[in-house]
């Protein structure tokens, strides 16, 4: 079976309504981190997001967050509908756990070597899928050595439409998650590359 695809770090609602046409399965929002060229603001995504999910009511959509209070966090899901809550920073057992029961749970963890793969599967118990990435925003691929013989929910980092094949075939993750790989510029999706993503998932 294929890997589905998600496109994250969507930054306005004309590039979300375009995606989800061309026929991904997630759309990623990363709320509120000023670190990131991506971020978009919670008012903003008050509108797009449940706009969104009118229009293509079979994409999922992911509120990307970085340690954000969970107070915040339990907001932005309520405000905007989100499916899912991706937690890309340092946020721990208890504070997952804490957000049990308000949506899906994905837990990102950053590997750079085969202790970090190990602390991902400490998570497994508290989130709903473990996100495997090289870097916040780093824009490098993982080195796939690392996660050979382990279960991949998700992958990021870096990825461009030709790794899906070989990606796919290798570590048979269930997501790839594509983000500077389909851009013109940070924040700026590039459509023609994305139809070519979706393609290779259809072939």
């Amino acid at each position: 079976m294929s890997a589905k695809v998600k496109i994250c770090g969507i930054t306005c609602l004309s590039d979300a309504l375009a995606i989800a046409k061309i026929g991904v399965d997630y759309l990623g929002f990363i709320v509120e981190y000023s670190k990131s060229p991506r971020s978009m603001s919670l008012a903003n995504l008050r509108e797009i997001v449940p706009f969104v999910k009118s229009k293509f009511p079979n994409v999922r959509c992911v509120g990307v967050f970085v340690d954000a209070k969970p107070e915040f966090v339990k907001k932005s899901v309520k405000d905007c509908g989100f499916d899912i809550i991706q937690l890309h920073g340092d946020e721990d057992f208890e504070y997952c756990r804490s957000l049990n029961g308000i949506a899906e749970i994905w837990k990102a963890i950053v590997v750079g070597g085969p202790a970090d793969v190990e602390k991902a599967e400490t998570y497994r118990s508290v989130v709903d899928k473990v996100l495997f990435d090289a870097g916040r925003g780093s824009g490098k691929r993982i080195d796939l050595d690392l996660l050979q013989g382990v279960k991949v929910d998700i992958i990021a980092g870096g990825l461009k439409p030709d790794d899906y094949d070989e990606i796919s075939r290798l570590l048979k993750p269930e997501i790839c998650d594509f983000n500077s790989g389909v851009e013109l510029e940070p924040g700026v999706k590039d459509l023609r590359l994305i139809e070519e993503l979706v393609s290779y998932r259809l072939s």
